[in-house]
């Protein structure tokens, strides 16, 4: 299934506890939970969501209780980054890369990546 926006959870708890971004699937946990149940109920084998219009490329594991480690995996998803923006466009580092500890689901997480093409 294609998304915009990311659609795992992402805890920013670096910046501030329990701070959830609403221009991501976080502003609407019920619908995302809805989504991830009815992919469940779907009982489809290995379903994958593609995601994108992100400055970063992540591969997440969906689960329908983020806050659970050890909760079922029901689903992956791959995040794709913007194709005319390089890394998080942060001037001091990935802006991600602190959270990516506090966020067990995120699999890989790639947003070094600069673009050369831009002064500093």
């Amino acid at each position: 299934m294609a998304r915009s926006l990311l659609l795992a959870e992402l805890e920013h708890a670096t910046i501030q506890p329990d701070y959830y971004w609403n221009d991501a699937w976080d502003g609407y946990p019920r619908a995302r939970r809805r989504l991830l149940a009815d992919a469940v109920a779907t009982k489809l084998r290995n379903p994958v969501f593609l995601t994108g219009d992100w400055h970063s490329t992540f591969v997440n594991d969906l689960k329908l209780d983020f806050k659970n480690p050890t909760a079922e995996t029901i689903a992956t998803e791959f995040v794709t980054p913007a194709i005319t923006t390089g890394g998080d466009g942060t001037p001091y580092g990935p802006y991600y890369a602190p959270m990516i500890p506090f966020n067990p689901h995120i699999k890989y997480y790639e947003g070094d990546r600069a673009d050369i093409s831009r002064p500093p």
